[in-house]
């Protein structure tokens, strides 16, 4: 494992992250809390899998995303996303002593961002933003923390 990445738990590393923030929308000046679950497991054949469920205020219905890490080098890997949105996507992410993000780019009818900053107390800051091709812009920012069991 790189420097990076065993500096960096979230993502290079098998466990549970939860988090909580707010999702903001374009067409709306109304702002949604939102908590999520990531369940990361462990890397086998250079290859991380990630389940990521989010609960948002007053919806019952949870979003589930499926991520799959590969290519991971020092400073970059390649990140597949798929849900019940997006058949599947593909995107290139980058690693940096302070930084993980990521960008899904003109691939298909949906584009994106994530970045995750790593705080003092080993929890992630994070901010996306997601358009999709009818210029739906939706805006999150949270924090995400690894579950102590």
């Amino acid at each position: 494992m790189t420097q990076q990445m065993t500096h960096h738990k979230f993502i290079f590393s098998a466990g549970i992250w939860l988090g909580e923030g707010q999702v903001a929308f374009n067409t709306s000046m109304e702002k949604l809390k939102f908590r999520t679950q990531w369940n990361i497991s462990q890397q086998q054949d250079d290859i991380i899998r990630c389940k990521q469920q989010v609960e948002l205020a007053g919806i019952t219905e949870q979003v589930i995303n499926y991520l799959t890490i590969s290519a991971i080098t020092p400073s970059s890997f390649v990140v597949e996303l798929t849900n019940d949105m997006v058949e599947k996507t593909k995107g290139t992410g980058i690693i940096d002593d302070r930084r993980i993000a990521w960008e899904f780019q003109g691939d298909s009818d949906f584009e994106g961002l994530e970045v995750y900053d790593l705080q003092e107390d080993d929890k992630y800051r994070f901010h996306a933003e997601y358009l999709s091709s009818e210029q739906f812009r939706t805006i999150i920012d949270g924090l995400i923390w690894r579950k102590v069991t």
